[in-house]
């Protein structure tokens, strides 16, 4: 089914990106319910790269609390999630996201902060695992740009999260 297709995608995705990087992966499962959770996708995407990842796929405790995942999350150089809190903890930290949206959600956080939908945003399961590639790849050589974006644009953000508590 779909999972299928996510759990091809994410593996085809990160070996493109590795024949011309030397990445690393770490996995982090928000959600650890049911058939088709995080965790469980997490587990299939780790046995579908394989032995020959063993010494550069990370896996994040199921039981590691919203701060140690936001502390990780603070030290990538990239994220490609699907998630929104997991995507709101690394811009807050200054690192990119490649987000692949399900909802509309994404978008109206890009605009928010002032990041380029076209190169923050990628509907992995229209375009492929290639294009998927490309475009983290796109991303990475770009991180410098999109950290400054987030450094310049986080204070204002910031601020008006404080309005809600005045």
């Amino acid at each position: 089914g779909d999972t299928d297709a996510v759990v091809r995608t994410c593996v085809r995705a990160l070996e493109g990106l590795a024949e011309a990087r030397d990445v690393a992966c770490v996995l982090v499962a928000h959600d650890v319910r049911g058939p088709a959770s995080d965790a469980v996708l997490a587990e299939r995407i780790a046995a579908g790269l394989g032995e020959r990842w063993a010494d550069r796929l990370h896996r994040v405790p199921a039981a590691a609390t919203a701060g140690e995942i936001k502390h990780l999350a603070a030290g990538l150089d990239l994220a490609i999630s699907g998630r929104m809190h997991f995507a709101i903890a690394c811009l807050g930290g200054g690192v990119p996201v490649l987000a692949l949206p399900y909802q509309g959600k994404f978008a109206g956080l890009y605009d928010l902060l002032g990041l380029d939908r076209a190169r923050h945003m990628h509907p992995a399961s229209l375009d492929g695992p290639e294009a998927l590639a490309r475009a983290a790849a796109a991303l990475l050589d770009a991180r410098g740009e999109s950290a400054a974006i987030l450094a310049r644009e986080l204070p204002r953000i910031r601020a008006l999260a404080l309005e809600n508590f005045a």
